[in-house]
């Protein structure tokens, strides 16, 4: 049938027989025809309807209706696309009203025809009885039936309505259950999100949610408060636990006030036996949460795929009993294996959190063997938006070298080294220029023990490990009160990165990011793009000429609107596809890596690797960078496929033994003969290259950035002139 009839098969529900009588095809998505069905009730046929609305995308209004009491039928209704309608008049002739009417000529006449007693029916109908329902077809729409602009003026469909309703039990608002099902749908529709996101059918407006649920709720829901809210988590978390089969969420009051739930799903124990959970581990909080101050804290492990969690827990408040408490929790409900088999008491070699007092204490207190550093990817970040704020008053010329300075405190090898590196940014002509950058760095120096390299020397301190990103369905709980916080940690969290992990292991998502930042219509040359430092870039705009961008891949960071807070850009995927350089913020994950997380995503040790084997091998170029000021090398023993990077210091540059002048006059004699070769044979490109080299020359006003573009003159040759 799909061969015969291509328009009409994708139309038709599955799970029915279809005869087609007559099929009369037209232009673009138009037909005409007419079907019998294998149906036999009036319910049946309604249901099967509701299902054509579905699959055909277009919504149908009755146009007339037939008595039920004829001999021949048992049903019969006439209908008409929802886009011919009347149109509301105005009294006022100059005022306008939004209408969805087209005069759509399309219709449909469904008839249900009645079965009768063998010998006594006088019917020349062959095919009945098998199939007793007619549907007359005149699929002529005068409208696209895809459009963003037509699908908005669907119905909710039956299945969504339940779901907003389940949620509104749950005690979500309208708004966060929107979003909520925004995700799921997200998740579910993958590359079709766009066109379900549009169809009002199973995406519905923000109107149509509030009205449900006053509908729903003639009574606005009081929020619970006091014991009533410690019943239902109690009730809730008793449920899981049964469901689950094991303990996986306990609580604990503190006082009359404050209570804390700690939370290890099956999933999240999994996630410990990753063997990054046993070298460092992040703890996140998204921020505040609503008006009675839930707060979530997630435990996080870096993987191929970004941070995955290791347990949560969800408190009422911020104070450092409560929060010690909680990790007193959690360490009862990790696995004895926790952490790649260290133990829940010992924990992973290191933790990383944000810079709050009771946070870091609490940690301490629950972990005293573990050091506790703040995040230097953070640290990072944190300098490079300083830098790029109008606010600080930094010219474009001098924010890459300023950051290089801070860059180099961080990498410091030892205290001495850093103290000594802290005076010779001091002294440094262009920092002296700019105070108030002084007082930045010198400040940042004054809690250098809490995230300087050095004091972790030995300890798996690497780059790969600060490519935690906050997830976005974290942001989700801002708007949760407690009950609803553990009901979203449970089921909707764990939920969120199974998922994750499968599109990964399909190679899906990987694809769609990437693809998100490679534009072949752009014209973005990679001949334009020049390495200004060992991890900065710089490269013009493709839409404004007067205007440059620099990229820095060791801090994922980009002085766009994109990556000047740490997201991805096209300027960052346009220096990794050139140079073949490490960027956090677009990751491969190889084929036994996808399998390990496989494993954990699913519990199942049994899948073997060839189901994650690629059809072929990307190549990327690899570039050597050599710099006076530190030098980053592949780590010799890379973790589950990953290409971990260590900040190592360089060894002392090679003496160069020629004196300056014979070197100088060398330099001058090689570029005088390959010009005059390269403008004999194409004086054109030749003499626009020139152009171009001198232009380039010019803008280098310090050594280290001459330095740096002498020694990575003529390496590159790669050319994507069709970005």
């Amino acid at each position: 049938m799909a061969e015969l009839f291509p328009k009409l098969r994708p139309m038709l529900p599955d799970g029915f027989k279809y005869k087609v009588v007559s099929y009369e095809d037209g232009p673009a998505e138009q037909f005409c025809s007419e079907l019998r069905v294998s149906i036999d009730n009036k319910d049946a046929t309604l249901d099967w309807i509701r299902k054509f609305e579905a699959t055909s995308m277009v919504t149908w209004r009755i146009r007339h209706t037939f008595p039920e009491s004829g001999r021949k039928n048992i049903f019969k209704n006439s209908y008409r696309c929802q886009h011919k309608t009347n149109v509301r008049r105005s009294l006022d002739a100059k005022r306008t009203y939004r209408t969805k009417n087209t005069n759509c000529p399309a219709v449909m006449t469904v008839i249900l025809k009645r079965l009768m007693v063998v010998g006594k029916s006088r019917s020349k109908d062959k095919l009945l009885p098998d199939f007793p329902l007619v549907v007359k077809l005149t699929f002529k729409h005068n409208h696209p039936i895809k459009a963003a602009d037509t699908l908005k003026y669907r119905d909710v469909a039956k299945e969504t309505r339940e779901k907003l309703l389940r949620l509104f039990k749950s005690g979500y608002t309208p708004s966060v259950a929107r979003d909520m099902m925004q995700d799921d749908l997200q998740l579910e529709a993958a590359d079709e999100y766009s066109l379900k996101a549009s169809d009002r059918s199973v995406c519905p407006d923000i109107s149509f949610c509030f009205s449900l649920y006053y509908q729903s709720f003639q009574k606005v829901r009081r929020m619970s408060t006091g014991n009533e809210m410690l019943q239902d988590v109690l009730r809730r978390a008793d449920e899981y636990n049964q469901e689950l089969g094991k303990e996986c969420v306990r609580m604990q009051m503190i006082g009359e006030q404050n209570c804390v739930i700690a939370v290890c799903t099956p999933f999240m124990a999994r996630v410990h036996t990753l063997a990054q959970a046993g070298d460092v581990a992040f703890v996140d909080s998204p921020g505040g949460m609503d008006r009675r101050h839930c707060k979530i804290f997630i435990f996080l492990a870096h993987s191929p795929v970004g941070g995955l969690p290791l347990g949560c827990l969800i408190t009422t408040s911020e104070a450092e009993e409560v929060i010690l408490t909680g990790l007193k929790l959690l360490q009862c409900l990790w696995p004895p294996n926790a952490f790649c088999g260290r133990g829940p008491f010992v924990g992973p070699q290191i933790f990383i959190a944000d810079d709050t007092k009771a946070e870091m204490n609490a940690i301490r207190g629950a972990f005293p063997g573990v050091p506790l550093l703040l995040n230097i990817f953070h640290v990072l970040q944190a300098a490079w938006r300083w830098l790029w704020n109008r606010m600080g008053e930094v010219p474009m010329g001098h924010r890459s070298q300023l950051f290089f300075w801070v860059k180099r405190l961080i990498h410091a090898e030892s205290i001495s080294d850093l103290t000594e590196q802290l005076q010779l940014a001091l002294q440094y002509p262009l920092v002296v220029e700019h105070t108030r950058f002084q007082q930045y760095i010198t400040k940042l120096f004054e809690w250098q023990k809490e995230w300087v390299l050095c004091c972790i020397s030995g300890l798996p301190s690497r780059e790969a490990a600060m490519r935690i990103l906050k997830d976005k369905v974290l942001y989700r709980t801002r708007s949760l009160n407690l009950p609803q916080l553990l009901d979203f940690t449970v089921n909707r969290m764990s939920m969120y990165y199974e998922k994750r992990i499968y599109e990964v292991c399909n190679g899906r998502l990987e694809h769609a990011v990437l693809s998100c930042y490679d534009h072949p219509g752009e014209s973005l040359s990679m001949d334009s793009i020049l390495q200004i430092g060992p991890s900065e870039f710089r490269m013009p705009s493709t839409t404004k000429p007067d205007v440059t961008f620099v990229v820095d891949t060791s801090a994922s960071c980009c002085s766009c609107s994109s990556g000047i807070s740490g997201g991805p850009c096209k300027h960052q995927y346009a220096v990794m596809k050139k140079f073949g350089v490490q960027c956090p913020s677009f990751l491969s994950v190889s084929a036994e890596a996808k399998q390990q997380i496989y494993r954990i995503a699913t519990g199942c040790a049994d899948v073997p690797l060839e189901c994650f084997t690629v059809l072929q091998s990307p190549t990327t170029c690899h570039v050597e960078t050599e710099t006076a000021a530190f030098a980053e090398t592949p780590d010799a023993s890379p973790v589950d496929g990953i290409s971990v990077v260590e900040i190592t210091q360089p060894a002392s540059p090679t003496v160069v033994t020629v004196a300056h002048g014979e070197l100088l006059q060398l330099c001058y004699q090689m570029f005088l003969e390959k010009s005059g070769i390269m403008l004999r044979d194409d004086p054109v490109n030749g003499g626009a290259a020139l152009q171009v080299f001198l232009e380039g020359l010019s803008n280098i006003h310090t050594g280290a950035a001459m330095v740096s573009a002498l020694r990575n003159f003529g390496k590159f040759s790669a050319d994507m002139s069709q970005w």
